[in-house]
């Protein structure tokens, strides 16, 4: 059996890692545009490896929204500190570096 070289990162059947090999452009669910599939954010649990909505609606529902990101935060402390504390482990430098400009940025005398 041969593969396609251009692997999707879908969970699936092989009929579906098929249909999406060649997946090159996506249709926003909000905003209804048609766009490269750079501009959505990866997500496993979707059939196609893709969020439904593009980056920039992603980040305007986010901005918009705050609340909804702030309760899921409290409602689910220990997941969120342990998302948090993942990431400051595989970015330790890049955390440093962020805290280190945001300090001397901020210092108060």
């Amino acid at each position: 059996m041969i593969r396609n070289k251009i692997v999707p990162r879908v969970v699936g059947s092989l009929k579906r890692l098929k249909m999406y090999a060649e997946l090159v452009r996506k249709t926003c669910t909000k905003c209804l545009k048609d766009q490269s599939i750079s501009e959505f954010y990866r997500n496993k649990r979707y059939a196609d490896g893709y969020v439904t909505w593009c980056r920039s609606c992603k980040k305007e529902h986010a901005r918009t929204n705050p609340h909804i990101h702030r309760n899921w935060t409290k409602k689910n402390k220990k997941r969120s500190d342990a998302i948090k504390k993942k990431y400051v482990e595989a970015n330790l430098d890049k955390v440093r570096k962020t805290k280190s400009t945001w300090s001397k940025a901020n210092y108060k005398k």
